[in-house]
């Protein structure tokens, strides 16, 4: 079975990193997120670059800089999976290939830019020694197992380090019908898997799905149904926090 390896973490069908998406639109809103969830020791940051108000290749280092020694996943979401951005095919490749250039640890890659695009940048990625998350996203309802398995092994024959499924679910009933999916998956791990919205939120911390990263929020939520660090470290690990390794 697969392993990821990155910054002395393991993520794989077992293990799992705890990650706080960052959402600032600036440098100082940035600083104030990680000062306010680094004392909560999470694994690692997601910097939602659709949010930053400025230049984003400028502000890379300073960014590298502020999430010190921790993980941090570099993600463009677009306006059609949730996000602001608002970037044609051409440019998102072209902003993506130069961040992906500048050395970072783990590149989001929105399978909706295409088959073509995703592969040219997980081949740039593996080149450079970057992680890959090859996303998709569906908030008009969930997709049955068959679907999440195929798409999922498709993500992979593209080149995914990490396959990520994100949907949205109207009902518990829904969201629980995720379960039968990882015996599906288990040669595609490490994975993320995820039933998006209220009635999902308990999918975002049950280690019986095997997603290999827990997004939870520091001070603004960046998806729907996401739960606050603390909220996610006492579902995850208990009021004593011992933590998986």
């Amino acid at each position: 079975m697969r392993e990821v390896k990155l910054r002395g973490k393991t993520l794989s069908f077992d293990d799992f990193m705890l990650c706080v998406p960052l959402t600032g639109k600036t440098l100082e809103e940035i600083s104030a997120e990680v000062k306010g969830s680094i004392s909560e020791e999470p694994h690692a940051f997601e910097w939602r670059m659709d949010y930053f108000h400025g230049d984003l290749l400028t502000a890379l280092p300073a960014v590298r800089s502020l999430v010190q020694d921790k993980i941090l996943i570099y993600t463009l979401r677009s306006e059609a999976e949730g996000g602001l951005s608002r970037l044609a095919d051409g440019e998102y490749l072209a902003l993506l290939t130069e961040v992906i250039n500048s050395g970072c640890d783990i590149i989001d890659i929105e399978l909706s830019r295409g088959e073509e695009i995703a592969s040219k940048l997980n081949a740039l990625a593996h080149e450079k020694g970057t992680a890959s998350i090859i996303s998709y996203h569906n908030f008009d309802g969930m997709l049955g197992v068959d679907e999440i398995a195929d798409k999922m092994r498709k993500m992979r024959e593209l080149g995914a380090d990490i396959p990520k499924i994100a949907m949205m679910a109207k009902t518990r009933e829904e969201a629980e019908s995720l379960f039968a999916v990882p015996e599906r998956i288990r040669e595609c791990a490490p994975y993320i898997l995820i039933a998006m919205g209220e009635a999902g939120r308990f999918t975002r911390v049950s280690r019986d799905l095997h997603s290999c990263c827990v997004f939870a929020s520091g001070r603004n939520a960046s998806a729907p149904g996401q739960m606050s660090i603390r909220e996610a470290k006492e579902a995850l690990y208990g009021f004593e926090g011992e933590e998986n390794g």
